[in-house]
C-alpha cells in the first residue's frame, strides 16, 4: 500500500474515532439531562447538575447543546422521535376495539421502556414556565382524534366523550409508573416482580377499558 493510501486510511480512522467520541459525549449528556430533568423538572435543573450527572464539564454541555432550553428541547425531541418510531397512532388513524387495545399496549410498553418519560410529562403538566411542547401536543392530539374517529365509525360507545376515553386510558397507564412503588410497599409486593405485576395491571386495564368503551347494545 502506498504512503498516500496509508495516510488517507489513517485520516479516515481518526475522523471516525473523533465522530464516535462526539456521538458518545452527546448521548451521555442527553441521557444525563433526561435523568436530571425527570427528577428536578425544567425550573429546578441547572446545567451544572447535568454536567455533574454526565461526568463532564459545563462547557462541554454548552458546546453540544447551548443553553438549558435547547437541552430541554433535545430531550423532548428524543421522546417524540421514540414515540413516533413506536408506531403511535396519528390523526389519520381510525381504530376498532382491537386497534385500541394495540394502542394501549404500545403506550404501556413505551412507558415501561422509558421510565423517565412519565416524570418529565408530569413536570410539563405542573410547570407553567415550560408550556406544552408542540411535539407532545401533536402526539396527544393525534391519539385523541383517532379515538374520536373510532367513535364516529361506531366502534366506541356514543355516550362518552372520546377525548375523555383517551385521557382515561393515558391516565390509567401512567398511574402504574407513578404509583407502583407506593402500592408495592402498601401491598407488600416484591419489587423484583415488577414486570409480572405490571403485566397483570395492564391486563386489568384492558378488561375495564375495552368492555367499558365497547358500544352499548341498541346504540
Amino acid at each position: 500500500m502506498s504512503s498516500s493510501a496509508n495516510t488517507t486510511s489513517t485520516q479516515a480512522a481518526k475522523k471516525t474515532s473523533r465522530q464516535k467520541v462526539r456521538e458518545d459525549s452527546y448521548n451521555r449528556i442527553l441521557g444525563a439531562a433526561r435523568r436530571v430533568f425527570s427528577e428536578q423538572g425544567f425550573s429546578g435543573t441547572s446545567l451544572d447538575a447535568i454536567a455533574k450527572e454526565a461526568n463532564c464539564t459545563k462547557g462541554l454541555v454548552v458546546h453540544y447543546f447551548g443553553g438549558k432550553q435547547q437541552l430541554w428541547q433535545a430531550v423532548i425531541d428524543y421522546y417524540a422521535s421514540l414515540a413516533e418510531g413506536s408506531e403511535f397512532i396519528n390523526q389519520n388513524s381510525t381504530l376498532d376495539m382491537p386497534g385500541i387495545e394495540l394502542f394501549l399496549r404500545r403506550t404501556f410498553r413505551f412507558f415501561q421502556t422509558h421510565p423517565d418519560y412519565t416524570q418529565i410529562a408530569d413536570w410539563i403538566a405542573v410547570d407553567n414556565s415550560v408550556g406544552i411542547p408542540p411535539e407532545m401536543s401533536r402526539l396527544l392530539q393525534g391519539a385523541g382524534a383517532a379515538f374520536s374517529q373510532t367513535q364516529q365509525a361506531g366502534a366506541l360507545r356514543e355516550d362518552v366523550d372520546a377525548r375523555h376515553a383517551h385521557l382515561l386510558a393515558y391516565s390509567l397507564i401512567a398511574s402504574w409508573f407513578r404509583y407502583r412503588t407506593l402500592f408495592q410497599q402498601a401491598w407488600q409486593l416484591d419489587p423484583a416482580q415488577s414486570q409480572d405485576q405490571g403485566d397483570a395491571y395492564f391486563n386489568d386495564i384492558l378488561k375495564i377499558l375495552i368492555r367499558g368503551l365497547a358500544p352499548v347494545a341498541g346504540e
